[in-house]
């Protein structure tokens, strides 16, 4: 109890400034200090949860440019086997008819 050391002095000194507050004071201090949690934790849910999404879509997009690739080779592979010219390769590969094929 003879010891002072700068830990024990300060948890002194801060302990001191809470015993000088009111009551009220201090429900005042600890409601905001609680706002302010629950601020940072919605923050970081939402910071989560739209980075989720954006990887989501990221993997959504590569599945259709896979799939789309994949349609250009199968068609590449028939012109080059001479089943289709090239002209009917390219009308095969119109948005309209590759939205179906790859839906």
């Amino acid at each position: 109890m003879g010891q002072s050391d700068g830990a024990s002095d300060r948890d002194y000194h801060c302990m001191n400034i809470l015993s000088r507050l009111r009551l009220g004071t201090k429900i005042t201090i600890l409601l905001g200090l609680s706002v302010v949690a629950m601020i940072a934790i919605a923050l970081s849910g939402a910071t989560t949860l739209h980075q989720r999404m954006m990887d989501d879509r990221t993997d959504k997009l590569r599945a259709v440019v896979r799939s789309t690739v994949s349609v250009a080779a199968g068609l590449e592979a028939r012109v080059v086997a001479h089943e289709i010219t090239r002209d009917q390769a390219i009308d095969l590969f119109s948005p309209q008819r590759l939205g179906h094929a790859i839906r």
